[in-house]
């Protein structure tokens, strides 16, 4: 590879981790959103695990709630585990936003935490990368 071509490179490098430095904050900004406005308007009721799906993220448990109508409703977290946890049968907290049980999300106990967590640390990861390498390549 020419000295010329490794600049070039390491510019496309760069761009792509500015890119990519992005997409992170937004997601990172729209998950704290959410959890925000689950916690603060959201409304709590009880879910029992009733399966867990297989995805290529790992087992997702299933839970089943009852919206303010009574009307059953499941979902599945967005969180995937190496095992099936919880365990089925278990109940767990489950928060939606009034009038829009779509926005349910169970409460794992560890959901809020993982999901914060690796959205900001992936958040934080690109844009030092993209800042290193926009500073190698560019400066």
């Amino acid at each position: 590879m020419q000295p010329g071509e490794t600049d070039d490179v390491l510019r496309w490098l760069a761009l792509g981790f500015c890119l990519a430095a992005a997409l992170a904050l937004y997601a990172a900004v729209t998950t704290i959103r959410r959890q925000w406005r689950l916690s603060r308007h959201g409304v709590k009721t009880r879910g029992v695990v009733v399966r867990h799906q297989a995805r290529r993220s790992g087992f997702h448990p299933v839970v089943a709630f009852a919206d303010e109508h009574g009307i059953r409703r499941e979902v599945a977290s967005p969180l995937g585990t190496s095992v099936r946890w919880p365990r089925v049968g278990r109940e767990l907290p489950v928060h939606h936003l009034p009038g829009r049980p779509q926005t349910a999300e169970p409460d794992t106990g560890a959901h809020r935490f993982w999901s914060l967590s690796l959205v900001l640390l992936v958040a934080v990861i690109f844009p030092m990368a993209s800042a290193l390498l926009c500073r190698l390549a560019f400066f």
